[in-house]
């Protein structure tokens, strides 16, 4: 991986997330959902585990999970568990840098998920949000590619990074959240990848640059 360039996407969102929101108007599109409905129709090898992931995602529909509140909870996992591996000196001047214009190291974890959370339903989650919010079924049974899509991303952070994606499903089912987040948070995703793959010096590399991008 581009160390650099994760460094570059980490910066992007934490200091201009509107910046991130042409990505994120891609999240929920009627081509791509048709595309994983079609994946999912070939997709034998899986089929079990797809009929038991839709059964989960309409549980955690009817809990009310497709809200702005459990959108906040889910980027903050995420960012915190990026967070948790930046030693204290280096988070101070991290956050210090980048939140030099909204009063520097008041710049938290809940601060960047309320930006995050606020862009996400700028770039289009609102009208989706409110249609599964309401724990709709027939919502549910008329948007088969969108459903699709929705699990398959978990599938791809689980691949990608089983320990947030674990923390995301433990805390109720928030990996669903993913595939309208994933534009936001890949690149703490992939900082998180690379100290799993390649250890705790490649990570500081990414942390590195991440402080002098910051300054």
């Amino acid at each position: 991986m581009n160390y650099s360039d994760i460094a570059e996407r980490i910066v992007k969102v934490l200091v201009s997330p509107g910046s991130v929101v042409g990505l994120a108007q891609g999240a929920v599109s009627i081509p791509i959902d048709l595309g994983y409905l079609a994946l999912s129709v070939f997709d034998t090898g899986n089929r079990w585990r797809l009929q038991t992931e839709r059964i989960r995602l309409i549980s955690a529909i009817r809990s009310g999970i497709f809200n702005r509140h459990q959108i906040l909870r889910a980027i903050r996992i995420v960012i915190n568990a990026f967070t948790d591996y930046i030693p204290k000196d280096m988070q101070d001047r991290v956050y210090g840098g980048i939140g030099s214009s909204v009063a520097g190291r008041l710049l938290t974890s809940g601060v960047v998920a309320a930006t995050i959370a606020n862009q996400v339903i700028a770039a289009g989650g609102a009208s989706f949000l409110s249609k599964f919010s309401a724990g709709s079924m027939g919502f549910f049974l008329t948007s088969g590619g969108l459903v699709e899509h929705c699990i398959y991303k978990t599938f791809e952070l689980e691949r990608e990074n089983a320990p947030v994606y674990y923390k995301l499903r433990r805390a109720g089912n928030l990996d669903f959240l993913y595939f309208l987040l994933k534009p936001y948070m890949k690149p703490f995703i992939d900082a998180l990848s690379v100290r799993n793959r390649y250890g705790e010096g490649a990570f500081m590399k990414i942390l590195d640059i991440l402080e002098f991008k910051a300054q």
